[in-house]
């Protein structure tokens, strides 16, 4: 069972605008980023109608530092990390980036990895 959001504009990450064009999403997943025409819904999906409206199938940050923390002193809390537990704080990161609706970023400093 899929969510589809279709007829309106679908800003791709590419810069392209897609007019009457269609989002799909099952579960946590884009399955689908094209012309409305191109999608045929089955009976279990859940449909909305965005005519006149734009939708963006995810969103883009080109500056993150997945392995500091927020910390007032960063480079003094990732200076007494191993680098397991610099991994590990930096895939924790990623993981809230991603449920917040960020599906590509670019890591700036990441020396951690």
């Amino acid at each position: 069972m899929a969510t589809i959001f279709r007829n309106g504009n679908v800003i791709v990450g590419n810069g392209e605008i897609v007019e009457k064009g269609a989002v799909a999403i099952n579960g946590n997943t884009i399955t689908f980023v094209g012309p409305t025409k191109r999608i045929r819904p089955s009976k279990k999906d859940t449909v909305f109608d965005i005519s006149g409206k734009s939708i963006l199938p995810g969103l883009i940050d080109a500056h993150v530092h997945l392995c500091l923390d927020g910390s007032p002193d960063p480079m003094t809390s990732i200076s007494k990390d191993s680098i397991p537990q610099l991994t590990l704080k930096a895939a924790s990161h990623a993981r809230q980036t991603l449920d917040a609706g960020v599906t590509t970023i670019r890591d700036m400093g990441g020396n951690c990895l």
